[in-house]
């Protein structure tokens, strides 16, 4: 008899089958019997996926109750529990007759549901659920009042919903699957968030901006923007000391600007800031691209901080364009050049830039002294090469007037003149000998009574002999 059930029990071992699951295998009540391990592991994909779809918790807080959707927070390793399965018939070759007819008669039972995986989104779906609000803990708040910013102080209630408490609830629901008992939300006494009063500043800070011109919209005028802001050590003093539930008040400062529209209405273009005149001399053709460099810089407009560059507004002296060709200067000798004499008008418009006392970015002189203007004082402009830049360095906008006219061409700016100060131009010459002529120039700033305000060296020009 033993021996019959001896060759009985090793026939069973023999019939096991060690690359599919044994019969009666269940996971989370999925029938896995006969399947091998990666359609095992597919078919405990698909019900986790299905379970998570409706993980639902209800959590009741404050008499209302809260949908919190968890799918994102939860996970189940199937490709382990499917590996699990697998065990009992890859078990040793004396022992796999008795999984099977264990299997056979019994069945092989393993419940492990989709569990919070990521306590971080967790969180983020109570949030999202609404549940951050459910106490009666109020947050401190501000609202901006005639001239002062109000902070409604908050207060701490002990009813505020206690995440870290309610995130181990819902674990442990996770893993009993149970979705369809409402939760009751465990809650601690509220705090109140420390008022961020950095970023409040940031918000409320405003900068005073000058009333303009709008450059892309033909000159119209831009309204001036009246700056706002408030003292942040004070404001912070104030929140620190006071009670839940009051009201702190902190008075704004309203910063207003040094350009309003009304006074750039009233005072636009109401003073010459500099002029210049320069005698006209030489050929037809020389005056006439005299001519023409002052048409394209007459009427020419700079609101504060833009910058005027004399070779993009006359543009290149070609005939194609009009310019003649008339005497020019190139590595110190006269030459013939289309828009020979347009040196003349940058260096007229470079002397009424100096007496308007505006902000000169880039200068340079002629290889030769200039008839027209004296030496150091001069702006020789060759495009693609030289240019004389400025910087209308003032608060409100200029405007270029230049004409030729007669046997004269002047240069005036116009502003609006904010104070009573006025400019000198002198020029030093520093070396004076038969190769080369080397001269300083300063810009002296005189208040209107003749006192001196200030000095600075202009530039420096090298000619040669």
């Amino acid at each position: 008899m033993l021996s019959v059930l001896s060759v009985f029990y090793l026939a069973l071992c023999a019939a096991a089958d060690t690359e599919h699951i044994l019969p009666n295998t269940r996971i989370n009540g999925r029938q896995l019997g006969g399947m091998d391990e990666q359609r095992a592991a597919a078919v405990l994909e698909a019900d986790t996926e299905a379970r998570r779809r409706t993980a639902v918790f209800a959590v009741t807080a404050g008499g209302h109750t809260y949908q919190i959707v968890a799918a994102d927070a939860l996970g189940l390793d199937c490709d382990a529990l499917a590996e699990q399965a697998m065990r009992r018939s890859r078990a040793p070759f004396l022992t796999r007759g008795f999984w099977l007819l264990h299997s056979l008669l019994g069945g092989y039972k393993i419940e492990r549901l989709p569990e919070v995986k990521d306590e971080g989104v967790l969180r983020a779906a109570i949030e999202a659920g609404g549940l951050m609000g459910a106490g009666t803990t109020t947050p401190t708040e501000y609202t901006i009042g005639e001239g002062k910013l109000l902070f409604h102080m908050g207060t701490a209630a002990p009813d505020a919903v206690d995440v870290q408490g309610l995130i181990t609830v819902l674990k442990e629901v996770a893993r009993r699957g149970d979705y369809d008992t409402p939760v009751e939300c465990p809650v601690t006494r509220g705090v109140v968030p420390a008022v961020d009063l950095d970023e409040i500043y940031e918000e409320i800070y405003t900068e005073p901006v000058n009333a303009t011109l709008d450059t892309q919209n033909d000159y119209a005028y831009v309204d001036s923007v009246t700056g706002v802001s408030f003292d942040l050590e004070n404001a912070r003093r104030l929140l620190d000391g006071a009670a839940e539930g009051s009201t702190v008040e902190v008075e704004l400062i309203y910063t207003e600007p040094e350009v309003t529209l009304q006074r750039l209405e009233e005072r636009l273009f109401a003073d010459r800031l500099g002029a210049y005149t320069t005698r006209v001399k030489g050929s037809e053709n020389r005056r006439t691209n005299v001519g023409l460099a002052a048409d394209k810089c007459d009427g020419c407009i700079l609101v504060s901080g833009e910058e005027f560059s004399f070779n993009q507004t006359v543009g290149e002296q070609t005939a194609e364009r009009g310019f003649k060709e008339a005497a020019g200067i190139l590595n110190g000798r006269v030459v013939p050049a289309y828009g020979g004499g347009v040196c003349q008008v940058s260096s007229t418009l470079y002397m009424a830039v100096l007496y308007a006392n505006l902000a000169v970015t880039e200068r340079g002189n002629h290889d030769l002294v200039s008839s027209y203007v004296p030496a150091g004082l001069d702006a020789a402009v060759a495009w693609g090469d030289l240019d004389l830049r400025f910087i209308n360095s003032g608060e409100y906008p200029v405007r270029i007037d230049a004409w030729y006219e007669g046997d004269y061409l002047t240069v005036e700016i116009w502003g609006t003149k904010i104070d009573d100060t006025y400019v000198e131009m002198e020029t030093e010459i520093v070396s004076d000998t038969s190769d080369e002529l080397l001269v300083d120039t300063y810009r002296k700033v005189f208040h209107g009574d003749g006192s001196p305000l200030s000095v600075q060296k202009e530039s420096e020009s090298a000619y040669m002999r």
